[in-house]
């Protein structure tokens, strides 16, 4: 890698994205998508493929972070904010970097582009835990008057059938001990 990026630092992700300074973590995701990209290019010249595949974060750290500065119908969107045109930008980015990799590729090359999952706003959403306790499925052992963590959550898990856990969506896990 040191080849192709002439002693710039590789960027995997964008550590702890969520609790950075916005300004620091839109750059991160431009200059990690641009040396990513940088790296392809590389590889593609300099080893024989059969397969060959890339994984981009950038679009999913932009969106986490920035689709309230760039959505109009955003309850906290301001018009004319500081990172509005970041999605522009930043797709403009992108597309310029997969135009350089697909003409590095020769001809007879079959190529997918995927997404892991869409991109929208989410207004309002369930309280997960909390539906499963309204319907018999998770039990407390004791009440608690704050949001709390669920692994911190004084959880009777002998009367407990199932538990939800994650960020922006519903994991279910079933409580299977004993069963």
């Amino acid at each position: 890698m040191d080849e192709a990026l002439g002693g710039d630092e590789y960027i995997f992700d964008v550590p702890n994205f969520r609790n950075q300074p916005r300004e620091f973590t839109l750059r991160r995701v431009f200059d990690m998508t641009e040396r990513r990209f940088r790296v392809a290019r590389h590889l593609i010249h300099s080893k024989p493929w059969d397969f060959f595949m890339l994984v981009e974060m950038g679009p999913d750290r932009l969106h986490h972070m920035f689709w309230q500065f760039v959505d109009p119908e955003h309850p906290r969107y301001v018009p004319g904010n500081e990172f509005e045109s970041s999605f522009r930008d930043y797709y403009r980015a992108l597309d310029n970097e997969v135009g350089q990799l697909l003409e590095a590729l020769p001809d007879d090359v079959v190529v997918f582009v995927l997404s892991d999952h869409g991109g929208r706003p989410m207004h309002g959403g369930v309280q997960f835990n909390e539906w499963l306790a309204r319907e018999g499925s998770l039990t407390f052992a004791e009440p608690w008057s704050k949001p709390t963590a669920i692994t911190d959550a004084p959880i009777d898990w002998a009367r407990t059938a199932a538990g939800g856990d994650g960020g922006y969506y519903g994991r279910l896990f079933p409580n299977v001990k004993g069963r």
